[in-house]
């Protein structure tokens, strides 16, 4: 029993190890948030958030307005409880989400992550130039999407395709979203209809 679990623990380094070479789709494993490293699944969806914010500006002036309410006292958008909320044309923010995935990942995604949540940074108080959701301009589709990780090299995608990285303490003028997980909600498990609890 104890080779099975040296074996598979192997197995899983190799797996996550690889995680910019195949598609999260194609590794068949548990989604226990101790196992897996959630930073493929924070990428993966932040790549499909690039491209929809890229190209939907409904939805950057959804997500612009969403932030400002400040839910969590943090310009945080919490995806599970706005996923279903019209944003153009009678479609819901997961179902626009849902064009632009072309890999079919998001299922996958939403529950490897169940504190899925868009931050909108303030970096206003660095200086009066650095990006503010206060000050968003959500009508030009120049918006770069990074994402949460242990790394100090932040990538950041724009409209599906890597740009650039920042390192921890860089601050930028232009739009940057950061999906990450929330970390001032608690997840519960699930109801029997399976909506989540938190």
């Amino acid at each position: 029993m104890k080779k099975l679990y040296i074996i598979y623990v192997f197995i899983s380094i190799i797996l996550f190890s690889a995680c910019d070479k195949i598609g999260i789709d194609q590794i068949d494993m548990p989604h226990d948030s101790s196992i897996i490293d959630q930073s493929c699944y924070l990428q993966s969806f932040a790549k499909i958030m690039s491209k929809a914010i890229y190209n939907e500006p409904e939805l950057r002036e959804f997500i612009k307005q969403e932030a400002l309410q400040r839910r969590d006292l943090d310009f945080d958008v919490f995806y599970p409880w706005v996923k279903d909320t019209e944003i153009r044309d009678g479609l819901t923010l997961e179902e626009i989400i849902k064009e632009y995935d072309s890999d079919n990942e998001l299922e996958m995604i939403v529950m490897s992550c169940p504190l899925l949540t868009i931050l909108v940074p303030d970096w206003s108080w660095v200086s009066d130039e650095c990006f503010s959701p206060k000050s968003w301009k959500t009508d030009s589709p120049d918006v770069g999407v990074s994402y949460s990780s242990s790394s100090d090299l932040h990538e950041i995608y724009h409209n599906g395709k890597y740009v650039f990285s920042m390192q921890d303490g860089e601050y930028s003028d232009a739009p940057i979203l950061i999906v990450k997980n929330n970390e001032r909600i608690a997840y519960n498990g699930t109801t029997k209809s399976g909506d989540g609890i938190y």
